[in-house]
């Protein structure tokens, strides 16, 4: 989806095929023990490794920049 018509349309889809909302909704609750997007400890892990660069930059005079996180240690 890339426009508000668009998730418009799928709500109104969704909202007419309650067996499709259904599933969507129970595949996001399986998903909870497997993606990336919900582990909360390796995204709090992650923005403290970014606040710690950053603070380091401060510290040193350095003006803001990118951050990188290894999300091989995250």
């Amino acid at each position: 989806m890339t426009t508000a018509g668009e998730y418009e349309e799928l709500a109104v889809h969704l909202a007419a095929h309650p067996e499709e909302l259904k599933a969507l909704k129970e595949k996001l609750v399986a998903n909870i023990a497997t993606e990336r997007l919900y582990d909360t400890r390796r995204f709090t892990h992650s923005i403290e490794a970014a606040y710690s660069q950053m603070h380091d930059r401060s510290q040193k005079g350095m003006s803001p920049d990118d951050i990188y996180i290894d999300q091989t240690l995250a």
